[in-house]
């Protein structure tokens, strides 16, 4: 068995590669500074609205006001449940849809950022409210705080993954002692 070396030759040969040129495919796999960006040019202003981040607007057109008008011969669906899920807590998704659905009705109080520079500088002038101390209730004029402690993440249990699993019945195996089951469950795997 003999290694292949290429010479100088074959190394430095560039291959050309036949596209279709009047289709606008210019393909050149051995140079690479024919890829290499204009770094000072300027996009055009719509062009730069497309690059923009998602900007929560608010749904003030006729269509959306039409379907957002009640009719009392509609009703809310009704899903029929046992007793035993009609009293738990509500999930996360029903809690997160009406915390949206009050920030969605806050925007059309508030202005919206459609730049970028406000954006930034928004989000700048929160760290800064962060560093301000809190002496009073926002709503709540007689209540104080007692103590202020500072909230950090957990530096040792960040970087596991875990999830929370609530399970509908007991998933220890019945008939079985408790020791017995407790051994089985602390080597389950979910």
């Amino acid at each position: 068995f003999i290694q292949y070396n290429p010479t100088s030759l074959e190394r430095n040969y560039k291959y050309e590669v036949l596209t279709e040129h009047d289709l606008g495919v210019e393909i050149d796999l051995i140079n690479r500074d024919t890829y290499a960006g204009d770094h000072n040019a300027q996009l055009d202003p719509a062009d730069e609205k497309l690059l923009e981040e998602d900007v929560l607007t608010p749904q003030d057109s006729k269509r959306s006001r039409h379907h957002a008008r009640s009719v009392s011969w509609l009703r809310r669906t009704e899903y029929i449940s046992t007793e035993q899920t009609r009293f738990q807590p509500q999930t996360m998704d029903k809690v997160e849809a009406k915390v949206g659905y009050s920030i969605k009705k806050n925007f059309k109080e508030e202005t919206l950022y459609m730049d970028r520079d406000s954006q930034i500088k928004a989000i700048e002038k929160t760290f800064e409210d962060n560093k301000k101390p809190i002496t009073k209730h926002y709503s709540k004029p007689n209540v104080v705080p007692v103590e202020i402690l500072p909230v950090y993440p957990d530096f040792k249990l960040w970087k596991y993954p875990c999830a929370q699993v609530i399970f509908d019945s007991d998933p220890a195996p019945t008939g079985r002692s408790v020791p017995a089951q407790m051994e089985e469950m602390s080597q389950a795997m979910i």
